[in-house]
């Protein structure tokens, strides 16, 4: 069973290692990281999932690492000596990827012996800088299971939630699963991006839709404002909101910073006992719609273009041209003739 579920930043100057002096400038983070590691570790997990934006992403697939031991470190940060080695939870990664695979989610396993394909079997920060403050919670054991989310839909990320949560629930393991993320990149013009306006508005919704318990209006945040803030902690959200579809839950927005021009978040999520609807139905009818509505605003070319390709994808058949051709297309034809003899 799902036993706590965490949004984390992973700004490596959170570590005071690393931080130094600037340690003082998020304050409010680091506080909030070692209240989210004690409510984690007070838990008793037998299992830490986290879900990072860092690691292995695919284009369409969602990606685990699969080694026995899974290791990192923070050399990249300047602090080799920083070291994490915890087991992996195999048995739950066998269950997740043969569960996925009966709902069309791919999920791929990384090996050390794939790296030579440009793949990390390594922890990466975005799940070693929360994991530095759940071991120092005394959480130093734990089997993991390191997830890379896909940029796959979001129907089908929220799906991938929900299967963590049957796999729990099959293995009789208690797990608490991190989300881990930074929100908007885009607070200032001195920060990694830009500023741009929504950059703001998008983590004010989210710390808001967290803390109010509001799922379903933070899975329907529109991908433009997403888009324009420079985030990349939304897919790991998706994900984690997913193993808690169907079931109540209490949130705590422990801390909330902006101080260098991105967006540090740190928010937990407690199970309740009592049933909630599903969203993941309103998620698929949600893009139903959207691919509906894309449809409609199709030109005469290009619905005839996909109807096309459609049918001879699915019977092999070539659609022939409407007789007579629409307006439109008979205009495209005549500018399609007209270049061919100036060209």
């Amino acid at each position: 069973m799902i036993v706590y579920g965490a949004l984390a930043p992973h700004p490596p100057l959170i570590i005071p290692e690393i931080g130094g002096r600037e340690l003082r400038q998020v304050a409010e983070t680091v506080k909030g990281m070692n209240r989210l590691a004690k409510e984690i570790a007070d838990k008793t997990p037998d299992v830490l999932v986290v879900i990072t934006p860092h690691g292995n992403v695919f284009r369409d697939a969602i990606s685990v690492l699969g080694e026995t031991r899974l290791k990192g470190n923070l050399a990249q940060f300047g602090q080799g000596q920083l070291n994490y080695e915890h087991p992996n939870c195999l048995e739950f990664l066998e269950a997740l990827q043969h569960k996925a695979g009966t709902h069309d989610i791919p999920v791929v396993a990384i090996t050390s012996d794939q790296d030579k394909h440009g793949l990390n079997p390594d922890l990466d920060h975005g799940v070693t800088v929360p994991l530095h403050y759940l071991e120092e919670a005394g959480l130093r054991d734990i089997p993991l299971l390191a997830i890379s989310y896909g940029m796959i839909s979001l129907d089908e990320l929220y799906r991938f939630g929900m299967l963590i949560r049957e796999v729990s629930d099959d293995l009789g393991l208690k797990v608490a699963v991190l989300a881990s993320g930074d929100m908007s990149h885009r607070l200032k013009n001195d920060g990694p991006y830009s500023y741009h306006p929504d950059g703001p508005v998008f983590d004010q919704q989210v710390k808001d839709l967290i803390s109010q318990g509001k799922t379903r209006e933070l899975l329907h945040i529109p991908a433009g404002l997403r888009e324009n803030a420079g985030e990349c902690g939304y897919r790991s959200l998706v994900i984690l909101m997913g193993s808690f579809d169907g079931h109540g839950y209490t949130s705590q927005v422990f801390s909330y910073e902006g101080t260098f021009g991105v967006g540090y978040l740190v928010a937990g999520l407690v199970p309740g006992d009592n049933q909630v609807v599903s969203l993941y139905l309103q998620l698929v009818q949600q893009k139903e719609q959207e691919q509906k509505e894309r449809r409609e605003r199709e030109s005469i070319l290009v619905q005839w273009a996909r109807k096309s390709l459609e049918a001879f994808v699915e019977s092999g058949q070539r659609l022939q041209l409407p007789q007579p051709l629409p307006e439109e297309m008979n205009y495209a034809a005549a500018a399609f003739v007209s270049l061919k003899k100036d060209g």
